[in-house]
């Protein structure tokens, strides 16, 4: 098999991305970047390869920190792609010494680089930096100390399929996954979380045809859901196979499925090779987990099998759907896919959001009254003039601060600015984008519990959209509506 070697080379928050030549390289036409490299002499050291082909094909020295993984690539079966972490030694002024196979080289901020790269490999090296670092890096960073190895799913297979907890990322937040037909390793799960045996799992499959591994049958329409909106952040309620533990469904004769949009989750389950039942990875009724150290934080070695990732993408939970007689789609629980969504998705078909009294007594999880709710007490402010929500919010909190509490503010950026400089304040985002405010409320929350605070005045937002998922979770929380 052919050695290929690729370097990820960051310097002052960048990363170098070369443009290929179409004659030189037919497979990568209409790629705008990809990542510097090429293929290893024989009997070469792969570090060796990789300093060697930098510096000959754009004239710079580099720093081999560390390997981020091996892979195989569908463009060319044989090869093996094995991507190292590098930073520059000198100078990082870039020069093309291989006009043949290279048209341009260049720096580029790596969220553009991630934008940029649409071959599999390129696309996964800058989606898996910019997960683990979950931040664009900031100018005049070098990150030698933050080098790190690829995550060995094989072995976390293994494990799981070996009885063993292993958490993992998704696209929404973490989980903590167990062997779906495995019922001592599922009772591990409501064990470690404290987790009421009545509150049912969601089962998660690498793909459409794992489907089958856990539905008795699947009808028109849950089909389509699959079809069109996996992998992606959709839980859809299927007639389960016995197979499935009762556990997993609290009882009943449906179980929820869903195919994640995340690479290290998508390798995970195939690696394990069973269906993985999974609740968010937190204790009981508080926040989920949208980053890594939040697990570890919460279960230390309760969980000792980590798949590490940084940040998830969305930060609120997968939206849980029924579809009813062919017709008509019950929202169980909100989440990331909107009604809105559905309703483009389905024209002619009904959505529907199930009552409290309908949705707690479905088999979905995430769905009891108070839930994501941290240490602190929470009070909503209601939405009203932005004079008004201030000197609201403003009032609360010196009330608070006189009856001797910890006092935090969650805000938009913009309200932010209309506080005071000596209040506590944790900024979720801004409600020009809404999504960024409801990736941000569960760390933010997480973070008021690391900080001792008692008292939580939370702003409310818009229920346009992705707002009423966001506003669903915040009453959920919280004391008064």
């Amino acid at each position: 098999m052919q050695q290929v070697v690729l370097a990820v080379i960051f310097h002052q928050g960048r990363v170098v991305v070369e443009q290929l030549s179409e004659a030189i390289q037919p497979e990568f036409r209409g790629v705008p970047v990809v990542l510097p490299g090429g293929y290893v002499k024989e009997g070469e050291a792969l570090k060796v390869a990789i300093k060697r082909k930098v510096v000959t094909d754009i004239g710079i020295t580099v720093q081999v920190e560390g390997l981020i993984a091996t892979r195989a690539h569908p463009l060319f079966p044989e090869s093996s792609f094995t991507y190292f972490f590098c930073t520059v030694i000198g100078t990082a002024t870039l020069s093309n010494h291989n006009r043949k196979k290279i048209i341009n080289a260049q720096w580029v901020d790596i969220n553009t680089a991630a934008t940029l790269m649409l071959t599999l490999h390129s696309k996964v090296v800058a989606f898996m930096i910019r997960q683990v670092y979950g931040i664009t890096l900031p100018k005049g960073t070098t990150l030698p100390e933050l080098a790190w190895l690829a995550q060995d799913f094989e072995l976390f297979g293994q494990k799981v399929r070996a009885g063993e907890l292993v958490a993992f990322p998704t696209e929404t937040v973490y989980g903590i996954g167990a062997n779906a037909f495995d019922s001592v390793a599922v009772a591990k799960i409501f064990k470690a979380k404290n987790r009421p045996a009545d509150n049912p799992l969601i089962v998660h499959v690498p793909s459409l045809e794992a489907v089958e591994q856990v539905a008795a049958s699947i009808d028109n329409l849950s089909a389509k859901l699959l079809e069109r909106l996996t992998p992606g952040p959709i839980t859809v309620l299927l007639p389960k196979k016995d197979t499935i533990t009762d556990l997993v469904t609290a009882g009943s004769p449906f179980v929820g499925v869903r195919i994640p949009a995340n690479l290290f989750a998508l390798e995970f389950l195939a690696a394990a090779k069973v269906p993985i039942a999974a609740p968010s990875a937190n204790k009981s009724g508080k926040p989920s987990a949208t980053h890594h150290a939040h697990v570890i934080e919460a279960f230390g070695k309760e969980v000792p099998n980590v798949i590490c990732a940084g940040k998830t993408f969305f930060g609120l939970e997968s939206t849980v759907v029924l579809p009813k007689n062919g017709e008509q789609l019950v929202i169980l629980r909100q989440g990331a896919i909107t009604k809105e969504n559905l309703t483009l998705a389905f024209p002619g078909t009904e959505v529907i959001i199930a009552t409290i009294n309908d949705a707690t007594n479905a088999p979905s999880p995430g769905i009891r009254q108070r839930h994501y709710a941290p240490t602190a007490n929470v009070t909503i402010v209601p939405r009203g003039t932005q004079k008004s929500t201030v000197a609201l919010i403003k009032a609360t909190y010196r009330a608070e601060e006189k009856n001797k509490r910890a006092v935090a503010i969650l805000c938009s950026l913009e309200m932010q600015k209309k506080l005071p400089g000596n209040f506590t304040v944790i900024p979720l985002g801004s409600e020009k984008e809404p999504d960024t405010i409801a990736k941000s409320l569960y760390s933010a929350l997480l973070e008021c519990d690391s900080q001792g605070v008692t008292k939580i005045i939370i702003q409310s937002f818009s229920e346009a959209g992705l707002g009423q998922t966001l506003m669903e979770r915040i009453r959920r929380i919280s004391e008064t509506e």
